[in-house]
Protein backbone atom coordinates (compact mmCIF):
# COMPACT_ATOMS: atom_id res chain seq x y z
CA UNK A 1 0.00 0.00 0.00
CA UNK A 2 1.13 3.54 -0.63
CA UNK A 3 2.00 5.74 2.34
CA UNK A 4 0.18 8.93 3.27
CA UNK A 5 3.23 10.94 2.25
CA UNK A 6 3.25 9.44 -1.23
CA UNK A 7 -0.49 9.93 -1.59
CA UNK A 8 -0.16 13.54 -0.47
CA UNK A 9 2.71 14.15 -2.90
CA UNK A 10 0.64 12.65 -5.72
CA UNK A 11 -2.32 14.87 -4.85
CA UNK A 12 -0.06 17.93 -4.72
CA UNK A 13 1.17 17.17 -8.24
CA UNK A 14 -2.32 16.22 -9.47
CA UNK A 15 -1.03 12.75 -10.30
CA UNK A 16 -3.40 9.80 -10.26
CA UNK A 17 -0.86 6.98 -10.72
CA UNK A 18 2.16 6.40 -8.47
CA UNK A 19 5.05 4.01 -9.18
CA UNK A 20 6.85 2.46 -6.21
CA UNK A 21 9.39 -0.33 -6.07
CA UNK A 22 11.85 -2.42 -4.14
CA UNK A 23 15.14 -4.00 -5.08
CA UNK A 24 17.52 -6.53 -3.58
CA UNK A 25 21.04 -7.74 -4.31
CA UNK A 26 22.06 -11.36 -3.98
CA UNK A 27 25.51 -12.30 -5.19
CA UNK A 28 25.93 -11.26 -8.81
CA UNK A 29 22.20 -10.66 -9.35
CA UNK A 30 19.93 -7.67 -8.82
CA UNK A 31 16.21 -8.28 -8.36
CA UNK A 32 13.57 -5.56 -8.49
CA UNK A 33 9.82 -5.17 -8.57
CA UNK A 34 7.68 -2.14 -9.25
CA UNK A 35 4.09 -1.51 -8.29
CA UNK A 36 1.71 1.02 -9.80
CA UNK A 37 -1.07 2.41 -7.61
CA UNK A 38 -4.17 4.40 -8.44
CA UNK A 39 -4.29 6.93 -5.60
CA UNK A 40 -7.91 7.88 -6.34
CA UNK A 41 -9.37 4.38 -6.10
CA UNK A 42 -6.57 3.21 -3.74
CA UNK A 43 -6.05 0.11 -5.85
CA UNK A 44 -2.96 -1.49 -7.34
CA UNK A 45 -2.76 -2.21 -11.06
CA UNK A 46 -2.39 -5.94 -11.77
CA UNK A 47 0.60 -7.51 -13.44
CA UNK A 48 3.48 -6.76 -11.06
CA UNK A 49 6.28 -9.34 -10.90
CA UNK A 50 9.93 -9.45 -9.89
CA UNK A 51 12.62 -9.23 -12.59
CA UNK A 52 16.34 -9.96 -12.42
CA UNK A 53 19.55 -8.89 -14.15
CA UNK A 54 23.31 -9.25 -13.56
CA UNK A 55 24.83 -6.64 -11.23
CA UNK A 56 27.23 -5.83 -14.04
CA UNK A 57 24.33 -4.82 -16.33
CA UNK A 58 21.97 -2.46 -14.51
CA UNK A 59 20.71 -1.11 -17.85
CA UNK A 60 19.23 -4.55 -18.53
CA UNK A 61 17.34 -4.35 -15.24
CA UNK A 62 15.97 -0.91 -16.08
CA UNK A 63 14.86 -2.10 -19.53
CA UNK A 64 13.01 -5.04 -18.00
CA UNK A 65 11.37 -2.81 -15.41
CA UNK A 66 10.30 -0.43 -18.16
CA UNK A 67 8.66 -3.33 -19.98
CA UNK A 68 6.89 -4.31 -16.77
CA UNK A 69 5.58 -0.77 -16.35
CA UNK A 70 4.44 -0.61 -19.97
CA UNK A 71 2.56 -3.89 -19.65
CA UNK A 72 0.77 -2.75 -16.49
CA UNK A 73 -0.06 0.67 -17.89
CA UNK A 74 -1.09 -0.48 -21.36
CA UNK A 75 -4.56 -1.59 -20.34
CA UNK A 76 -5.20 1.77 -18.67
CA UNK A 77 -3.49 4.24 -20.97
CA UNK A 78 -2.97 2.71 -24.42
CA UNK A 79 -5.72 4.18 -26.65
CA UNK A 80 -5.51 1.11 -28.87
CA UNK A 81 -6.91 -0.96 -26.01
CA UNK A 82 -9.19 1.55 -24.30
CA UNK A 83 -12.43 -0.15 -25.31
CA UNK A 84 -11.09 -3.64 -25.92
CA UNK A 85 -8.91 -4.66 -22.99
CA UNK A 86 -10.07 -7.52 -20.83
CA UNK A 87 -8.68 -10.37 -18.78
CA UNK A 88 -5.21 -10.81 -17.33
CA UNK A 89 -2.44 -8.51 -18.52
CA UNK A 90 0.45 -10.05 -20.48
CA UNK A 91 3.81 -10.61 -18.85
CA UNK A 92 5.71 -9.82 -22.03
CA UNK A 93 5.65 -6.54 -23.89
CA UNK A 94 6.58 -8.36 -27.08
CA UNK A 95 3.52 -10.61 -26.66
CA UNK A 96 1.38 -7.53 -26.05
CA UNK A 97 2.64 -5.83 -29.21
CA UNK A 98 2.07 -8.98 -31.27
CA UNK A 99 -1.43 -9.28 -29.83
CA UNK A 100 -2.13 -5.69 -30.92
CA UNK A 101 -0.80 -6.50 -34.39
CA UNK A 102 -3.41 -9.25 -34.51
CA UNK A 103 -6.15 -6.82 -33.51
CA UNK A 104 -5.05 -4.47 -36.28
CA UNK A 105 -5.11 -7.26 -38.87
CA UNK A 106 -8.53 -8.36 -37.66
CA UNK A 107 -9.89 -4.83 -37.86
CA UNK A 108 -8.78 -4.68 -41.49
CA UNK A 109 -10.61 -7.93 -42.23
CA UNK A 110 -7.42 -10.03 -42.50
CA UNK A 111 -8.70 -12.73 -40.18
CA UNK A 112 -6.20 -15.48 -40.94
CA UNK A 113 -3.30 -13.06 -40.46
CA UNK A 114 -4.87 -11.99 -37.17
CA UNK A 115 -5.15 -15.57 -35.98
CA UNK A 116 -1.51 -16.20 -36.89
CA UNK A 117 -0.41 -13.15 -34.86
CA UNK A 118 -2.51 -14.22 -31.88
CA UNK A 119 -1.07 -17.72 -31.98
CA UNK A 120 2.43 -16.17 -32.03
CA UNK A 121 1.59 -13.91 -29.07
CA UNK A 122 0.31 -16.90 -27.07
CA UNK A 123 3.55 -18.76 -27.76
CA UNK A 124 5.58 -15.75 -26.56
CA UNK A 125 3.68 -15.58 -23.25
CA UNK A 126 1.96 -18.79 -22.22
CA UNK A 127 0.19 -17.02 -19.33
CA UNK A 128 -1.51 -14.51 -21.66
CA UNK A 129 -4.91 -15.94 -22.57
CA UNK A 130 -6.38 -13.06 -24.58
CA UNK A 131 -4.70 -14.04 -27.89
CA UNK A 132 -6.09 -17.57 -27.68
CA UNK A 133 -9.54 -16.32 -26.68
CA UNK A 134 -9.58 -13.82 -29.54
CA UNK A 135 -8.62 -16.52 -32.05
CA UNK A 136 -11.32 -18.84 -30.73
CA UNK A 137 -13.93 -16.06 -30.79
CA UNK A 138 -13.14 -15.33 -34.43
CA UNK A 139 -13.39 -19.00 -35.43
CA UNK A 140 -16.37 -20.10 -33.30
CA UNK A 141 -18.87 -19.55 -36.12
CA UNK A 142 -17.02 -20.31 -39.38
CA UNK A 143 -14.62 -22.98 -38.07
CA UNK A 144 -15.72 -24.32 -34.66
CA UNK A 145 -13.30 -27.28 -34.72
CA UNK A 146 -10.38 -24.85 -35.00
CA UNK A 147 -11.91 -22.68 -32.27
CA UNK A 148 -12.14 -25.76 -30.08
CA UNK A 149 -8.39 -26.38 -30.38
CA UNK A 150 -7.63 -22.86 -29.10
CA UNK A 151 -10.18 -23.17 -26.30
CA UNK A 152 -8.69 -26.43 -25.07
CA UNK A 153 -5.35 -24.65 -24.56
CA UNK A 154 -7.11 -22.08 -22.37
CA UNK A 155 -9.18 -24.68 -20.53
CA UNK A 156 -6.00 -26.45 -19.40
CA UNK A 157 -5.17 -23.28 -17.43
CA UNK A 158 -8.69 -22.67 -16.11
CA UNK A 159 -7.69 -22.63 -12.44
CA UNK A 160 -5.20 -19.81 -13.05
CA UNK A 161 -7.57 -17.58 -15.05
CA UNK A 162 -8.88 -14.23 -13.90
CA UNK A 163 -12.64 -13.86 -13.50
CA UNK A 164 -12.78 -11.96 -16.81
CA UNK A 165 -10.87 -14.61 -18.72
CA UNK A 166 -13.01 -17.38 -17.18
CA UNK A 167 -16.21 -15.61 -18.20
CA UNK A 168 -14.95 -15.02 -21.72
CA UNK A 169 -13.82 -18.64 -21.98
CA UNK A 170 -17.35 -19.73 -20.99
CA UNK A 171 -18.90 -17.39 -23.56
CA UNK A 172 -16.73 -18.56 -26.44
CA UNK A 173 -17.11 -22.20 -25.44
CA UNK A 174 -20.89 -21.72 -25.52
CA UNK A 175 -20.69 -20.02 -28.91
CA UNK A 176 -18.45 -22.76 -30.30
CA UNK A 177 -20.86 -25.41 -29.06
CA UNK A 178 -23.93 -23.62 -30.42
CA UNK A 179 -25.32 -22.71 -27.00
CA UNK A 180 -26.87 -19.29 -27.72
CA UNK A 181 -28.36 -18.82 -24.25
CA UNK A 182 -25.05 -19.76 -22.63
CA UNK A 183 -23.19 -17.29 -24.83
CA UNK A 184 -25.57 -14.49 -23.88
CA UNK A 185 -25.45 -15.25 -20.15
CA UNK A 186 -21.67 -15.61 -20.08
CA UNK A 187 -21.32 -12.31 -21.95
CA UNK A 188 -23.14 -10.67 -19.06
CA UNK A 189 -20.69 -12.39 -16.70
CA UNK A 190 -17.81 -10.82 -18.65
CA UNK A 191 -19.31 -7.38 -18.07
CA UNK A 192 -19.61 -8.02 -14.34
CA UNK A 193 -15.96 -9.13 -14.24
CA UNK A 194 -14.70 -6.35 -16.51
CA UNK A 195 -16.82 -3.24 -15.80
CA UNK A 196 -15.91 -0.16 -17.75
CA UNK A 197 -14.85 -1.94 -20.94
CA UNK A 198 -16.86 -1.88 -24.14
CA UNK A 199 -16.15 -5.33 -25.55
CA UNK A 200 -18.58 -7.19 -23.22
CA UNK A 201 -21.40 -4.99 -24.53
CA UNK A 202 -20.42 -6.06 -28.05
CA UNK A 203 -20.94 -9.71 -27.11
CA UNK A 204 -24.15 -8.97 -25.20
CA UNK A 205 -25.56 -7.24 -28.28
CA UNK A 206 -24.70 -10.20 -30.51
CA UNK A 207 -26.27 -12.65 -28.08
CA UNK A 208 -29.35 -10.49 -27.61
CA UNK A 209 -30.26 -10.28 -31.30
CA UNK A 210 -29.76 -14.03 -31.64
CA UNK A 211 -32.30 -14.48 -28.84
CA UNK A 212 -34.73 -11.95 -30.31
CA UNK A 213 -34.09 -9.45 -27.52
CA UNK A 214 -33.71 -6.28 -29.60
CA UNK A 215 -34.22 -3.73 -26.82
CA UNK A 216 -31.42 -5.35 -24.83
CA UNK A 217 -29.21 -5.22 -27.92
CA UNK A 218 -29.90 -1.51 -28.42
CA UNK A 219 -29.19 -0.81 -24.75
CA UNK A 220 -25.85 -2.62 -25.06
CA UNK A 221 -25.02 -0.69 -28.22
CA UNK A 222 -25.33 2.62 -26.34
CA UNK A 223 -22.17 1.71 -24.41
CA UNK A 224 -20.07 1.26 -27.57
CA UNK A 225 -18.38 4.19 -29.27
CA UNK A 226 -18.56 3.06 -32.88
CA UNK A 227 -17.31 6.27 -34.48
CA UNK A 228 -13.79 6.03 -33.02
CA UNK A 229 -11.34 3.39 -31.86
CA UNK A 230 -11.51 -0.26 -32.85
CA UNK A 231 -15.28 -0.29 -33.27
CA UNK A 232 -14.84 2.31 -35.99
CA UNK A 233 -12.77 -0.10 -38.10
CA UNK A 234 -14.13 -2.39 -40.75
CA UNK A 235 -14.86 -5.77 -39.20
CA UNK A 236 -15.91 -4.60 -35.74
CA UNK A 237 -17.95 -1.75 -37.19
CA UNK A 238 -19.66 -4.18 -39.55
CA UNK A 239 -20.69 -6.53 -36.73
CA UNK A 240 -21.73 -3.66 -34.47
CA UNK A 241 -23.82 -2.18 -37.29
CA UNK A 242 -25.48 -5.51 -37.94
CA UNK A 243 -26.47 -5.79 -34.26
CA UNK A 244 -28.09 -2.34 -34.30
CA UNK A 245 -29.87 -2.75 -37.65
CA UNK A 246 -31.03 -6.24 -36.73
CA UNK A 247 -32.44 -4.93 -33.45
CA UNK A 248 -34.36 -2.18 -35.24
CA UNK A 249 -35.52 -4.75 -37.78
CA UNK A 250 -36.84 -7.11 -35.12
CA UNK A 251 -38.76 -4.21 -33.58
CA UNK A 252 -40.19 -3.15 -36.93
CA UNK A 253 -38.54 0.26 -36.60
CA UNK A 254 -37.43 0.23 -40.22
CA UNK A 255 -37.13 3.99 -40.68
CA UNK A 256 -34.60 4.13 -37.85
CA UNK A 257 -32.91 1.07 -39.30
CA UNK A 258 -32.56 2.78 -42.67
CA UNK A 259 -31.25 6.01 -41.15
CA UNK A 260 -28.62 4.11 -39.18
CA UNK A 261 -27.45 2.10 -42.20
CA UNK A 262 -26.94 5.32 -44.14
CA UNK A 263 -24.98 6.87 -41.28
CA UNK A 264 -22.69 3.92 -40.76
CA UNK A 265 -22.01 3.52 -44.48
CA UNK A 266 -20.29 6.89 -44.31
CA UNK A 267 -17.78 5.34 -41.90
CA UNK A 268 -17.05 2.34 -44.12
CA UNK A 269 -18.34 3.17 -47.62
CA UNK A 270 -16.71 0.15 -49.26
CA UNK A 271 -18.20 -2.43 -46.92
CA UNK A 272 -20.69 -4.43 -48.97
CA UNK A 273 -22.53 -5.87 -45.99
CA UNK A 274 -23.56 -2.39 -44.88
CA UNK A 275 -25.03 -1.69 -48.33
CA UNK A 276 -26.99 -4.93 -48.13
CA UNK A 277 -28.42 -3.80 -44.79
CA UNK A 278 -29.61 -0.59 -46.44
CA UNK A 279 -31.43 -2.68 -49.04
CA UNK A 280 -33.01 -4.86 -46.37
CA UNK A 281 -34.43 -1.77 -44.67
CA UNK A 282 -35.71 -0.36 -47.98
CA UNK A 283 -37.38 -3.69 -48.76
CA UNK A 284 -39.07 -3.80 -45.35
CA UNK A 285 -40.34 -0.25 -45.88
CA UNK A 286 -41.61 -1.09 -49.35
CA UNK A 287 -39.46 1.64 -50.91
CA UNK A 288 -38.86 -0.48 -53.98
CA UNK A 289 -38.27 2.50 -56.24
CA UNK A 290 -35.26 3.52 -54.16
CA UNK A 291 -33.61 0.11 -54.35
CA UNK A 292 -32.34 -0.05 -57.94
CA UNK A 293 -29.41 2.36 -57.60
CA UNK A 294 -28.37 0.77 -54.32
CA UNK A 295 -28.56 -2.70 -55.90
CA UNK A 296 -26.32 -1.51 -58.72
CA UNK A 297 -23.86 -0.25 -56.11
CA UNK A 298 -24.01 -3.59 -54.28
CA UNK A 299 -23.36 -5.58 -57.46
CA UNK A 300 -20.21 -3.63 -58.29
CA UNK A 301 -18.56 -3.86 -54.84
CA UNK A 302 -15.87 -6.38 -53.87
CA UNK A 303 -16.74 -9.02 -51.27
CA UNK A 304 -16.43 -8.14 -47.59
CA UNK A 305 -13.97 -10.38 -45.70
CA UNK A 306 -15.91 -13.21 -44.06
CA UNK A 307 -19.07 -11.71 -45.52
CA UNK A 308 -21.62 -13.77 -47.47
CA UNK A 309 -21.49 -14.06 -51.26
CA UNK A 310 -23.48 -11.43 -53.12
CA UNK A 311 -25.96 -14.04 -54.29
CA UNK A 312 -26.75 -14.89 -50.66
CA UNK A 313 -27.41 -11.24 -49.94
CA UNK A 314 -29.65 -10.86 -53.00
CA UNK A 315 -31.71 -13.92 -52.05
CA UNK A 316 -32.18 -12.57 -48.51
CA UNK A 317 -33.34 -9.21 -49.88
CA UNK A 318 -35.75 -10.99 -52.25
CA UNK A 319 -37.12 -12.86 -49.24
CA UNK A 320 -37.49 -9.61 -47.36
CA UNK A 321 -39.51 -8.14 -50.23
CA UNK A 322 -41.78 -11.18 -50.38
CA UNK A 323 -42.31 -11.29 -46.61
CA UNK A 324 -43.41 -7.64 -46.61
CA UNK A 325 -45.94 -8.14 -49.38
CA UNK A 326 -43.87 -7.41 -52.48
CA UNK A 327 -43.67 -10.90 -53.96
CA UNK A 328 -43.50 -9.75 -57.59
CA UNK A 329 -40.63 -7.41 -56.82
CA UNK A 330 -38.95 -10.29 -55.02
CA UNK A 331 -39.26 -12.48 -58.12
CA UNK A 332 -37.79 -9.73 -60.27
CA UNK A 333 -34.85 -9.51 -57.88
CA UNK A 334 -34.38 -13.28 -58.13
CA UNK A 335 -34.17 -12.94 -61.92
CA UNK A 336 -31.63 -10.18 -61.44
CA UNK A 337 -29.68 -12.39 -59.03
CA UNK A 338 -29.66 -15.21 -61.59
CA UNK A 339 -28.31 -12.88 -64.26
CA UNK A 340 -25.60 -11.62 -61.92
CA UNK A 341 -24.56 -15.14 -60.90
CA UNK A 342 -24.20 -16.30 -64.48
CA UNK A 343 -21.80 -13.43 -65.05
CA UNK A 344 -19.86 -14.09 -61.81
CA UNK A 345 -19.77 -17.88 -61.42
CA UNK A 346 -16.91 -18.12 -58.94
CA UNK A 347 -17.62 -15.64 -56.17
CA UNK A 348 -17.72 -16.91 -52.63
CA UNK A 349 -15.30 -19.35 -51.00
CA UNK A 350 -15.55 -22.27 -50.97
CA UNK A 351 -16.44 -22.79 -54.62
CA UNK A 352 -19.43 -24.92 -53.66
CA UNK A 353 -21.07 -21.80 -52.24
CA UNK A 354 -21.48 -20.23 -55.67
CA UNK A 355 -23.05 -23.38 -57.11
CA UNK A 356 -25.37 -23.72 -54.13
CA UNK A 357 -26.57 -20.13 -54.36
CA UNK A 358 -27.22 -20.64 -58.08
CA UNK A 359 -29.19 -23.80 -57.30
CA UNK A 360 -31.19 -21.97 -54.65
CA UNK A 361 -31.99 -19.14 -57.03
CA UNK A 362 -33.18 -21.59 -59.68
CA UNK A 363 -35.31 -23.39 -57.10
CA UNK A 364 -37.04 -20.20 -55.99
CA UNK A 365 -37.64 -19.33 -59.65
CA UNK A 366 -39.26 -22.78 -59.98
CA UNK A 367 -36.65 -23.94 -62.48
CA UNK A 368 -36.35 -27.28 -60.75
CA UNK A 369 -34.94 -29.23 -63.69
CA UNK A 370 -32.09 -26.73 -64.03
CA UNK A 371 -31.37 -26.88 -60.30
CA UNK A 372 -31.27 -30.69 -60.12
CA UNK A 373 -27.78 -31.39 -61.56
CA UNK A 374 -26.24 -28.65 -59.42
CA UNK A 375 -27.77 -30.03 -56.24
CA UNK A 376 -26.86 -33.61 -57.13
CA UNK A 377 -23.21 -32.62 -57.61
CA UNK A 378 -23.18 -30.73 -54.31
CA UNK A 379 -24.57 -33.70 -52.38
CA UNK A 380 -21.97 -36.00 -53.96
CA UNK A 381 -19.19 -33.58 -52.99
CA UNK A 382 -20.45 -32.99 -49.43
CA UNK A 383 -22.81 -35.81 -48.44
CA UNK A 384 -23.12 -34.58 -44.83
CA UNK A 385 -24.02 -30.98 -45.64
CA UNK A 386 -27.58 -30.67 -44.27
CA UNK A 387 -28.54 -27.77 -46.54
CA UNK A 388 -27.42 -29.54 -49.69
CA UNK A 389 -29.46 -32.59 -48.62
CA UNK A 390 -32.52 -30.46 -47.79
CA UNK A 391 -32.62 -28.56 -51.08
CA UNK A 392 -31.86 -31.66 -53.11
CA UNK A 393 -34.68 -33.51 -51.36
CA UNK A 394 -37.38 -30.89 -51.97
CA UNK A 395 -36.15 -30.24 -55.50
CA UNK A 396 -36.41 -33.97 -56.26
CA UNK A 397 -40.01 -33.84 -55.05
CA UNK A 398 -40.68 -30.93 -57.42
CA UNK A 399 -39.25 -32.85 -60.38
CA UNK A 400 -41.37 -35.90 -59.52
CA UNK A 401 -38.54 -38.11 -58.25
CA UNK A 402 -40.20 -39.15 -54.99
CA UNK A 403 -37.90 -42.10 -54.34
CA UNK A 404 -34.76 -39.92 -54.52
CA UNK A 405 -36.44 -37.39 -52.27
CA UNK A 406 -37.23 -40.07 -49.69
CA UNK A 407 -33.63 -41.29 -49.65
CA UNK A 408 -32.29 -37.80 -49.19
CA UNK A 409 -34.79 -37.00 -46.44
CA UNK A 410 -33.89 -40.22 -44.63
CA UNK A 411 -30.21 -39.31 -44.74
CA UNK A 412 -31.02 -35.86 -43.38
CA UNK A 413 -33.23 -37.23 -40.60
CA UNK A 414 -30.42 -39.51 -39.32
CA UNK A 415 -27.55 -37.08 -39.84
CA UNK A 416 -25.28 -36.31 -36.89
CA UNK A 417 -22.34 -33.91 -37.04
CA UNK A 418 -19.94 -32.37 -34.53
CA UNK A 419 -20.44 -28.64 -33.96
CA UNK A 420 -23.67 -28.75 -35.96
CA UNK A 421 -25.05 -25.60 -34.31
CA UNK A 422 -28.64 -26.60 -35.06
CA UNK A 423 -28.07 -26.57 -38.82
CA UNK A 424 -29.45 -30.07 -39.38
CA UNK A 425 -32.65 -29.31 -37.47
CA UNK A 426 -33.02 -26.07 -39.41
CA UNK A 427 -32.55 -27.94 -42.70
CA UNK A 428 -35.22 -30.43 -41.63
CA UNK A 429 -37.52 -27.47 -40.92
CA UNK A 430 -36.95 -26.23 -44.48
CA UNK A 431 -37.93 -29.60 -45.92
CA UNK A 432 -41.02 -29.90 -43.74
CA UNK A 433 -42.14 -26.37 -44.64
CA UNK A 434 -41.72 -26.96 -48.37
CA UNK A 435 -43.53 -30.30 -48.24
CA UNK A 436 -46.49 -28.84 -46.34
CA UNK A 437 -45.88 -30.23 -42.85
CA UNK A 438 -46.00 -26.87 -41.08
CA UNK A 439 -46.34 -28.35 -37.60
CA UNK A 440 -43.13 -30.37 -37.94
CA UNK A 441 -41.41 -27.40 -39.57
CA UNK A 442 -42.08 -25.14 -36.58
CA UNK A 443 -41.03 -27.84 -34.10
CA UNK A 444 -37.70 -28.37 -35.89
CA UNK A 445 -37.23 -24.62 -36.23
CA UNK A 446 -37.82 -23.98 -32.53
CA UNK A 447 -35.31 -26.70 -31.63
CA UNK A 448 -32.70 -25.31 -34.03
CA UNK A 449 -32.97 -21.85 -32.46
CA UNK A 450 -31.84 -23.31 -29.14
CA UNK A 451 -28.75 -24.84 -30.73
CA UNK A 452 -27.27 -21.85 -32.51
CA UNK A 453 -29.43 -21.18 -35.57
CA UNK A 454 -29.59 -18.82 -37.21
CA UNK A 455 -26.07 -17.61 -36.44
CA UNK A 456 -27.06 -13.94 -36.89
CA UNK A 457 -30.22 -12.41 -35.55
CA UNK A 458 -33.70 -13.68 -36.39
CA UNK A 459 -33.58 -13.44 -40.19
CA UNK A 460 -35.67 -16.60 -40.55
CA UNK A 461 -38.62 -14.50 -41.72
CA UNK A 462 -36.72 -13.66 -44.94
CA UNK A 463 -35.88 -17.29 -45.76
CA UNK A 464 -37.99 -18.08 -48.82
CA UNK A 465 -37.90 -21.78 -47.95
CA UNK A 466 -39.96 -20.95 -44.86
CA UNK A 467 -42.56 -18.89 -46.76
CA UNK A 468 -45.27 -21.55 -46.16
CA UNK A 469 -44.99 -20.68 -42.47
CA UNK A 470 -45.43 -16.93 -42.83
CA UNK A 471 -49.11 -17.03 -41.84
CA UNK A 472 -48.60 -19.69 -39.14
CA UNK A 473 -49.40 -18.30 -35.68
CA UNK A 474 -46.72 -20.33 -33.94
CA UNK A 475 -44.11 -19.14 -36.46
CA UNK A 476 -45.22 -15.52 -36.03
CA UNK A 477 -44.84 -15.96 -32.29
CA UNK A 478 -41.20 -16.97 -32.84
CA UNK A 479 -40.63 -13.59 -34.49
CA UNK A 480 -42.12 -11.60 -31.62
CA UNK A 481 -39.47 -9.66 -29.64
CA UNK A 482 -38.78 -11.13 -26.22
CA UNK A 483 -38.04 -7.86 -24.42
Amino acid sequence: AITRDIAAAAADRQARLVVTGQYSIAGDSIGAEIQIHDVVTRTRLPGSKRVFAPRSSPATLFARLADEALVMLARRLDPRMAEWSMGAAPQSMDAYRTFLDGLDENARGNHEDAIAQWARAADMDTTFMQPLLHAAAMLAGPAPARADSFLKRVERRRSALTAGDRAWLAAIRANTDGNTVGFYQSSQDILRAEPGTQLPYFFIGIGAVRLNRPNTALDAAKHIEYRTGRFRLQWANEVYSFVVTEAYHQLGRHSEELAFTREVRNLNPENRNLVAETLRALAALGQVGSMDSVLTKLETMPPTPYGPPLATQLLAIAGELAFHGHAEDGMRLLERALEWQRGHPREGPPSGNARFELARTLYFLRRYTDAAPLLDSLVRAEPTNPFFLAYAAVNATRTGDSSASAVLRSRLDTLTRPFDHGQTLYARALVAAQLGDTAAAVIHLEASLGQGMPPDGMAIHADLMLSPLWTNARFRELLRPRD
